[in-house]
């Protein structure tokens, strides 16, 4: 790969637990795919494990290519690497020499990012580090929430963030092509998911994609699956069993405004679905109420001229009337248990 032409990178954005893993190994699968896992944990975390059941600073020979193919285009070492940097400038130096150097070992045409964070997303279509291809995957709440629980977590807090994220995700996409994934549609019939998706990235979709199980892989990160030996592919319909039905109603309930297409009901009531407790959703409340009345007032005298110099007038008066009415409500106030001085 030229260092002129920028790498070509499907980035798969969804919550935790949607089957993002899944789907990487499934386009990986093709000849001219890789999967490059999570990348986004290559800096944080010094304990990845590759595919390949080797460590990916110490023993994987495939990132010890990428290590020395790095080095020799860039002047960085694997472990100097980080592709989460705050600085925008070294974020794109970095994402693109991890990619340009995995590209030119693995050789293929279309790299795949699961790093799913959508923060991270939006640096890369910002600061234009690819060419971008997005994949947002979706899954049921109930079977997120329930992926949560199992790994003793408190699932009203998962179905909160599964309920900001969603909103916040499709509120950035409104304006943007991607291609739209189900999980349970993947996992129930992969072929004729697969093949459209495919042909969107500009790949024609290879049978031998669904034995995913037989190609190398050196996927960083992401769920067990990617050590598995079989390809067979099964749909986690725990949550029909075991989630209960007190426990379905509230996810139904913490996730109800990703239901809808309407973003009143999201934006209305803010704090709630963020957890952040009832005096600060009763304040957003306030504030919103403020803001419609301040619109609905522009609009009278926006339509109205008379009432427009009447508040003119009338203004200025209450502002110097309204000190003086709280500096006699003060005088005249006298504290429980204390005594009024003469």
């Amino acid at each position: 790969m030229s260092e002129e032409s920028l790498p070509r990178v499907a980035y798969v954005t969804s919550r935790g637990h949607s089957g993002s893993t899944l789907l990487e190994l499934l386009i990986s699968g093709h000849s001219r795919a890789f999967g490059m896992g999570e990348i986004k944990q290559m800096e944080t975390r010094r304990d990845l494990m590759c595919a390949c059941r080797s460590p990916v600073y110490a023993g994987c020979e495939f990132w010890g290519r990428v290590d020395a193919e790095l080095e020799k285009r860039s002047g960085l070492r694997l472990e100097e690497l980080n592709p989460g940097h705050a600085d925008d400038e070294t974020f794109v130096v970095h994402n693109r020499a991890i990619a340009r150097a995995v590209a030119e070992v693995s050789g293929a045409d279309l790299l795949v990012d699961s790093s799913k964070s959508l923060g991270r997303l939006q640096r890369l279509v910002a600061l234009g580090v690819y060419d971008l291809s997005i994949l947002y995957l979706v899954r049921r709440p109930e079977g997120v929430a329930y992926s949560n629980i199992k790994r003793e977590r408190d699932w009203r807090r998962y179905s909160r963030t599964y309920t900001v994220s969603t909103m916040k995700t499709r509120a950035f996409l409104a304006e943007r092509p991607f291609i739209s994934v189900r999980y349970e549609e993947l996992a129930r019939e992969p072929r004729a998911v697969l093949e459209p998706i495919m042909g969107d990235l500009g790949l024609v979709f290879e049978e031998a994609q669904l034995d995913w199980s037989d190609h190398e892989s050196h996927v960083v990160a992401g769920n067990g699956m990617r050590y598995s030996e079989d390809s067979v592919i099964r749909e986690d319909l725990g949550w029909r069993r075991h989630l209960g039905l007190g426990r379905r109603i509230g996810v139904w309930w913490l996730t109800l405004p990703t239901r809808t297409r309407d973003r009143h009901l999201y934006l209305a009531h803010l704090p709630y679905w963020k957890g952040e407790g009832f005096e600060a959703w009763r304040e957003h409340r306030r504030r919103l109420r403020e803001k419609k009345w301040r619109r609905r007032r522009h609009r009278w005298m926006s339509n109205h001229p008379f009432l427009r110099r009447v508040n003119g007038v009338l203004r200025p008066l209450w502002r110097r009337i309204r000190p003086a009415r709280s500096v006699r409500a003060r005088s005249s106030f006298t504290a429980p248990g204390s005594k009024e001085l003469r």
